[in-house]
C-alpha cells in the first residue's frame, strides 16, 4: 500500500466467497524485519502475533458471506514489502 524508508504498510484483502459466515487466520512470513503494528479496517479487532519473523492475525468476528475486509500492517526493516509466504488458513494468498 504505501513504502517509505525502513518500513511500509501492507494489506491482505480478505473476502468470503463461501455462503455462511467464518472465522478467518493470515500468517504471513518475512525474512526480516519486525511487525510495528497491524488492524482491520471497519471490523472488531482479532488477536495477532509475532515469533521468528512470522506474523499471525486471527479474526474478531466471523466474515459474513460476500462481505470482505482489509487487514493491514506495518513493518519496519524489512528490506523487501512482499512477505516470503501468505496463507489464508491453508491458502496460499493471490498476489496482485
Amino acid at each position: 500500500m504505501n513504502s517509505f524508508h525502513g518500513g511500509f504498510i501492507g494489506e491482505v484483502l480478505l473476502v468470503n466467497s463461501g455462503d455462511r459466515p467464518s472465522g478467518w487466520t493470515v500468517t504471513l512470513s518475512f525474512a526480516r524485519g519486525r511487525l510495528s503494528s497491524s488492524w482491520v479496517e471497519g471490523a472488531e479487532q482479532g488477536t495477532a502475533s509475532f515469533s521468528d519473523g512470522v506474523f499471525t492475525y486471527r479474526s474478531g468476528v466471523d466474515l459474513a458471506p460476500g462481505a470482505s475486509v482489509p487487514l493491514r500492517f506495518h513493518y519496519e526493516k524489512a528490506g523487501s514489502s512482499r512477505p516470503t509466504s501468505c496463507l489464508v488458513g491453508t491458502t496460499e494468498c493471490a498476489r496482485s
